[in-house]
């Protein structure tokens, strides 16, 4: 199986080179920084204005310590009740981070729940209650700069291409809407700056 394409800009094309995940999870921090240096020898000098090289999804600690030499954000999923953890590790790389992929599945959706990423709760105001908590701990770390909810229509009970068959939705996959979940969204949402802000200072 390969892994994701790594990808660095130069004015010309774009490099790519996909490695194997046993490899990956093998490397020292110092291979990682061998490797990179390899793909992006100078950064200053391949890097096209306006644009931002993110690394994606990384996990394994060697990886993600070298990366925040060679990338602008660091971009990770986390389907914890509460991503304050995750948040303050990725922090050590010093540049700002995204959660791609979080979300809270409910129990009383009618959704066998059995194949899919972590958590369940009871009901749909716990999910929206799970959404609130998420979020507003992800916007006290100063360096989260983004989240993204997984995935706006709930999975097939018959599952998908890979056997998920999860709650995972703002709808139904009939297009209903989850109201308290979707409500707490746009009222959080409406805040997020503010809180970053704030906890930005308090910070400081």
């Amino acid at each position: 199986m390969m892994a994701p394409t790594e990808q660095c800009a130069t004015p010309a094309r774009k490099m790519s080179i996909a490695m194997p995940w046993a490899r990956r999870s093998e490397w020292p921090d110092a291979e990682h920084r061998r490797w990179r240096s390899r793909v992006c020898p100078s950064p200053n000098k391949v890097k096209i204005d306006g644009s931002l090289n993110v690394a994606k999804r990384l996990t394994r600690s060697g990886v993600v310590d070298a990366a925040g030499n060679s990338n602008d954000v660091i971009s990770f999923n986390c389907y914890h009740i509460d991503p304050s953890a995750a948040c303050e590790a990725y922090a050590a790389t010093g540049k700002p981070s995204v959660i791609g992929e979080f979300s809270f599945r409910g129990a009383d959706s009618g959704l066998p729940n059995t194949n899919g990423a972590r958590p369940v709760v009871a009901t749909q105001a716990e999910r929206a209650a799970g959404f609130r908590h998420y979020v507003t701990s992800a916007l006290r770390q100063r360096t989260v700069v983004g989240y993204r909810w997984f995935e706006h229509p709930d999975q097939p009970a018959a599952g998908r291409f890979d056997g998920e068959n999860s709650n995972f939705g703002t709808v139904t996959i009939d297009d209903h809407i989850y109201k308290e979940l979707t409500q707490t969204m746009m009222l959080l949402n409406g805040e997020a700056e503010d809180l970053h802000t704030e906890a930005a200072y308090a910070i400081a």
